[in-house]
């Protein structure tokens, strides 16, 4: 590595340009999901006027969407205009990592951190999402290495951009409170000369944050103790499938994530074989993990709060204990060996994500949402009579859905469509708290009877597999109504049903059921985001009897 010396300038700049390229590829081809449109109802001003005052429901402070709001009006709405903030962030996290790296491991232990954080499946699914995660990380990325270089030289302006990087990490995202408390522990244990200096600069931005969103974030908290849809974390493994998830993302198969780990173990227990800054590995080793045991304790203890695309603020600590492992090497090869061994991992799994191949038992719940929407908005314009009523059945799928169709249509012809979400008390247990809609347990439902219903069904794992509203309301549907017609268009099932039966029947409690797809013939002809065509609109009757 120390050959790069010499070319360091003209191979950093391709090494960027790599990055940025598969930060770009493709990035509009996939349709918006559920939490993208919740960007966008908060970006745009006829959605929410009163935004910052009001606690919304995706549970994240309003910076992100400030900066939304005026990109969205430059540069419009539609998927690659959009979701390239998240690219240019992305992009500059990797640039401070670099500088940062400098200061901490030097510049080779630097050059792997960029690698890991550039080829990782797991930035580039951020980077090409319309969300804050990618902005939270260079922030994080940005803060700390100003509040490093503001405890190793002390110069008033690193003091400031450091206060003023934590105090937008702070509007963007509510864990950058565990990197505080991270500084905290930092400068108490290591820089005690420091602690007064750094004390009144954290007073000074804590005190302004938390006049602008203090509020908000106590009405989150209150929110978040109340009710909260994620469950907690099973045992300590979610640490170690989290670390996985940094390196290779959602798109890595178990062997990849096996022979991830096994690396990871070797080239641990070698680098501290060495017995060579024993102490500083141990007080690394616990700056990387610390994020990731505090919040999950947090989780097991209080609230289950353990989501891995929020720890990506904590992301650049985990590549950089890696490279600090690595150049702690005496060998130039096993240096190289070893970090070219984990990009070459990495690379396989980004191959995996453009071909939409994930790992069911490395998800959270969210990656299941990003499916082909589009096409059956268009399907559904084209197809559905005037008289028809649309009923969804999954929330996830309910705005996304409600989105392409009002981008399709004028406001006018918009308004005809009548659009509601149903469900079976016990299967979806936010529709009571969030979503107005029509319990079929219920009287809601007779007053269908006389009515055409088109049901959009979602297929979760793109495999046949429903969740359970989804499931138990195509059940009772199937039961006490007629099927006259049924069609899969990427994995999404739109059924068209007549004469409603008036039944007292009750869904029973089916859990998880697996509803497989008609024939495996169709399971071929479901095709990934990246290869689907899109569906050419060639007329919409009831629009034109209506003109």
């Amino acid at each position: 590595m120390i050959s790069f010396l010499k070319y360091k300038k003209y191979l950093l700049i391709v090494m960027f340009m790599i990055f940025f390229i598969l930060r770009l590829h493709d990035l509009g081809k996939r349709d918006y999901w559920h939490d993208e449109i919740m960007t966008i109802k908060y970006s745009i001003p006829n959605y929410s006027q009163n935004f910052i005052l009001t606690p919304f429901s995706d549970r994240h402070p309003p910076l992100y969407y400030l900066l939304m709001r005026g990109w969205g009006r430059i540069a419009g709405y539609s998927e690659a205009s959009f979701r390239f903030v998240s690219v240019f962030f992305s992009i500059l996290a990797i640039i401070y990592l670099w500088r940062l790296g400098i200061i901490l491991i030097g510049l080779e232990g630097a050059l792997c951190a960029c690698l890991f954080m550039g080829f990782s499946a797991f930035q580039i699914w951020y980077a090409q999402e319309a969300r804050m995660f990618a902005l939270a990380l260079f922030i994080s990325v940005f803060h700390t290495y100003y509040f490093i270089k503001a405890l190793k030289f002390g110069r008033r302006l690193d003091w400031v951009l450091y206060g003023l990087g934590l105090g937008c990490g702070l509007g963007i995202s509510y864990y950058t409170l565990i990197l505080l408390l991270m500084q905290w522990l930092l400068v108490a244990f290591v820089f005690k000369n420091k602690f007064r200096v750094y004390l009144i600069n954290l007073f000074i931005v804590c005190g302004l944050a938390s006049i602008f969103f203090g509020p908000l974030f106590v009405a989150q908290i209150k929110d978040f103790l109340d009710f909260f849809w994620l469950r907690e974390p099973r045992n300590v493994g979610v640490i170690l499938r989290t670390i996985e998830i940094f390196f290779l993302g959602y798109s890595g198969d178990k062997r990849l994530y096996f022979a991830l780990d096994v690396m990871l173990v070797v080239i641990a227990a070698g680098s501290f074989f060495l017995k060579k800054d024993i102490k500083i590995k141990f007080c690394a080793f616990f700056y990387a993990l610390f994020p990731l045991i505090f919040i999950y304790l947090l989780s097991i203890l209080v609230i289950p709060f353990y989501l891995d695309r929020n720890l990506i603020i904590f992301s650049f600590l985990t590549y950089l204990y890696a490279a600090y492992l690595i150049s702690s090497f005496n060998r130039k090869f096993v240096k190289i060996a070893a970090c070219a061994g984990i990009c070459l991992f990495q690379l396989m799994s980004v191959g995996h994500y453009f071909n939409y191949k994930l790992d069911d038992a490395h998800m959270y719940p969210g990656v299941h949402g990003k499916m082909p929407v589009k096409n059956v908005a268009l399907f559904l314009i084209e197809k559905m009579p005037e008289n028809a009523i649309l009923g969804v059945a999954n929330q996830g799928f309910r705005e996304t859905l409600r989105f392409y169709l009002k981008s399709s249509l004028t406001d006018e012809e918009y308004q005809k469509i009548r659009f509601n979400y149903f469900y079976v008390p016990g299967k979806d247990r936010l529709a009571d708290r969030y979503i107005p809609g029509i319990n079929l347990k219920s009287d809601e439902i007779k007053k269908y009877r006389g009515s055409e219903l088109w049901f959009v069904f979602t297929s979760w794992h793109r495999k046949g597999n429903f969740d359970p509203n989804d499931y138990a309301v195509k059940k009772y549907m199937d039961k006490n109504a007629e099927i006259i017609f049924r069609k899969w268009i990427d994995g999404v099932l739109i059924v068209r049903y007549v004469n409603l039966k008036d039944s007292k029947d009750v869904v029973s409690d089916m859990g998880q059921q697996r509803v497989l797809l008609e024939s495996t013939k169709l399971k071929n002809r479901i095709k990934s985001p990246v290869m689907i065509k899109p569906y050419r609109e060639k007329q919409r009757p009831w629009l034109r009897r209506q003109k």
